[in-house]
């Protein structure tokens, strides 16, 4: 494991543990190859996304759960999700819906698993099969 990268306004560290509820160790439970915690506060974002794409430089496909990131980048395939067991979400998730791609229903696994299936890399870009 590589050490630490942390800036005052950042923290990015390679996750090796399979056994947690964090989605890094969730993200390597389903068989990503690496998977990285990386925290900083929303206000730093802009800031810190440089320090963040140099760790990723490599990574062909990214997976990244943030809400946030949104604001600064645009996905390839922005997939939200939504419903009943989002009461504590954060007010700004309403205002990233009509940015997503897909919305699913909170819990509906079947629609997740179904969506995942659907989706593909052609020429470099996530694509939907139908």
């Amino acid at each position: 494991m590589q050490a630490p990268v942390t800036a005052m306004r950042i923290s990015i560290r390679e996750e090796t543990r399979y056994d947690g509820s964090k989605d890094s160790m969730r993200f390597l439970k389903a068989g990503a190859q690496t998977s990285w915690f990386i925290q900083t506060e929303d206000v730093f974002l802009p800031e810190t996304f440089p320090e963040i794409k140099a760790v990723l430089k490599e990574s062909q496909w990214v997976v990244c759960e943030s809400n946030s990131l949104r604001n600064i980048v645009k996905p390839g395939l922005f997939i939200m999700v939504e419903g009943e067991n989002n009461i504590s979400a954060k007010k700004e998730v309403h205002g990233l819906l009509p940015l997503a791609d897909v919305v699913v229903e909170a819990l509906q696994w079947e629609q997740l698993d179904t969506l995942v299936e659907q989706i593909a890399m052609k020429d470099g870009k996530f694509v939907f099969l139908k």
